[in-house]
């Protein structure tokens, strides 16, 4: 109970004064979980201990609603949209398996092309040489997609039905990460402003399977290797706060008609999250149901991808679809402006 008591202060406290505490925040789902077996197990057993893990889950409810959706009313009102909007990290189309056959590059744009959204904002994308890539004519032409920009030298790519006016870009410092601004302009004269981002990557599952795959590592060395995963997640931490201050500078005071999506490598759990959401709405906690995790990779129970709007948007709906192409899920949300 009091390891979830301190999930609760991540938010609050910035990762340059909460590291020894953030890679807590990583298994806060299993922490609820633990919590709720202890009420059913000592509320069955007749004992008041019962109200501490009940109390502890009660304080903890508005973390719960950021990563299980229970929008499950007036469906038929809300199926009304004006734009949809799509975020997907693709993991440079790398193979994978579907059905334990090899999915190859075709597959991955074909299924690419088939997203059913009027925007599509892609991370980790193949950076190829060229106005218009290989890989971006085969989805254009697949698609119905008729609008397109790669921002240069970079992984973060938009697809659109709509007309793009592009407004700039920000590689960060390590030349991976970084974020691209574009301006749609829907049929009905409005402008949106969208912000494709993918801050730094906490490399904690490329770490983590490292230690599982090697059984016969020699204890001092797994321990190493322990401490060098929870030293990098701070360090990466740190580096997602720079990032996302010059994202939100960029939205500046105003952020009316703006849209944030990526893969922002955080959960809901953390400093980062709650800076973003003093300004965006968490379009899942507005309209998702059911479970919002998004990462498809090998650490379980992860929600790092979204899709975040001003307040001035309503959320008709927000999903997260199942994925066998990518280490992450595609999300997709139906917005009213």
């Amino acid at each position: 109970m009091i390891i979830t008591f301190i999930t609760y202060l991540i938010p609050i406290v910035p990762p340059q004064w909460s590291q020894p505490i953030l890679f807590v925040g990583l298994f806060y789902p299993w922490l609820f979980l633990f919590n709720l077996i202890f009420i059913l197990y000592w509320a069955t057993d007749r004992s008041r201990f019962f109200l501490v893990p009940l109390f502890t889950l009660v304080l903890g409810y508005a973390p719960m609603t950021k990563i299980i959706g229970f929008n499950f009313s007036n469906a038929e009102e809300k199926s009304v949209f004006d734009l949809s909007i799509a975020s997907y990290n693709i993991h440079y189309f790398k193979d994978y398996y579907q059905d334990n056959k090899l999915l190859s590059r075709d597959a991955l744009v074909k299924m690419i092309s088939e997203v059913d959204a009027d925007v599509l904002c892609i991370q980790e994308f193949p950076r190829e040489l060229g106005s218009t890539p290989e890989i971006s004519k085969k989805i254009l032409a697949n698609s119905s997609f008729d609008y397109y920009n790669h921002l240069d030298n970079s992984d973060l790519v938009i697809f659109s039905r709509y007309p793009l006016v592009v407004e700039g870009g920000v590689l960060f410092s390590n030349k991976v990460n970084g974020y691209q601004v574009v301006e749609v302009r829907m049929p009905s004269r409005q402008k949106i402003k969208v912000i494709n981002t993918h801050l730094a990557s906490n490399e904690v599952s490329v770490i983590a399977e490292k230690i599982a795959s090697e059984p016969e590592m020699k204890e001092e060395d797994r321990l190493k290797s322990v401490f060098g995963m929870l030293g990098q997640y701070g360090k990466s931490a740190k580096a997602r706060v720079r990032q996302t201050e010059k994202i939100l500078a960029e939205m500046g005071n105003d952020p009316k008609g703006t849209i944030v999506v990526g893969d922002f490598n955080e959960i809901p759990q953390s400093y980062i999250y709650r800076q973003i959401s003093k300004k965006l709405k968490d379009t899942f906690v507005e309209g998702g149901k059911g479970l919002g995790f998004s990462y498809n990779g090998k650490i379980p129970g992860l929600r790092i991808d979204y899709i975040f709007c001003s307040a001035d948007m309503g959320v008709a709906s927000c999903k997260v679809l199942p994925s066998d192409f990518s280490d992450h899920k595609m999300i997709i949300a139906k917005l009213t402006l």
